[in-house]
């Protein structure tokens, strides 16, 4: 069985595990639902929070990890992560940073501002909680 760790805002949500393309699943970090709140939609829309997720959904969150190989296109630099805000996908390595490439595991998203919408970037966290609460404090300490 192969598992992979699922890491949001330096917490670990998860682990997603399984034997092939159509057995994975994510199973998630009771610490996790205690941070972000139970049914959270702060990892995705697509795949709220849950100490026991819907067997029915399983296939929602397969099909959602499994469009996440995050990686740049090696021409023009065009990253595979969907969304509108410009982005660039790196991973730290013990030699420095580098832009992933063809799907290479990423450890870390860039997200510039956008000069036109300087709060973009915190505005889709502030968004991604239906409390309205930043999980980071982040939106708070820029306005």
């Amino acid at each position: 069985m192969v598992e992979l760790a699922v890491e949001l805002y330096g917490h670990r949500v998860g682990v997603i595990s399984g034997d092939n393309y159509r057995s994975f699943d994510i199973t998630f970090n009771p610490s996790a639902i205690a941070t972000f709140g139970a049914n959270s939609r702060t990892l995705s829309m697509a795949v709220p929070l849950a100490l026991q997720p819907k067997r029915s959904l399983a296939r929602r969150r397969r099909n959602y990890f499994a469009g996440q190989p995050l990686g740049n296109a090696r021409r023009g630099g065009k990253t595979s992560l969907p969304g509108v805000q410009p982005k660039i996908v790196l991973a730290h390595t013990t030699t420095g940073w580098v832009r992933v490439e063809d799907g290479y595991p990423s450890t870390h998203i860039l997200k510039p501002v956008v000069e036109k919408y300087p709060t973009m970037i915190f505005d889709e966290e502030y968004g991604s909680h239906p409390s309205g609460r930043s999980c980071s404090g982040a939106r708070g300490s820029h306005h």
